[in-house]
């Protein structure tokens, strides 16, 4: 699924990694593989099998909404 709040954190995922070097860059990568397998776990509790057509409404809000929240934190992470 891809959609602006992906782009979004992706651009700001970019930027930082732009920005940072050595330890502080693989740091990073590391929380972010963390955060995604975190975030994929987390919603994927709301796609039960037996809830219907809500239960894919409810992971796919849940996707949206921390990816979202993921990318403010990382736009916000080093700014002074």
């Amino acid at each position: 699924m891809h959609c602006r709040q992906d782009i979004r954190l992706n651009e700001a995922y970019r930027t930082l990694t732009g920005n940072l070097t050595g330890n502080r860059k693989k740091e990073l990568l590391a929380a972010q593989r963390l955060w995604i397998r975190y975030r994929d776990a987390n919603c994927k509790v709301y796609a039960y099998p037996d809830g219907g057509t809500a239960s894919a409404v409810h992971a796919a809000s849940c996707e949206l909404e921390m990816t979202a929240q993921r990318a403010k934190e990382l736009e916000n992470l080093f700014i002074a």
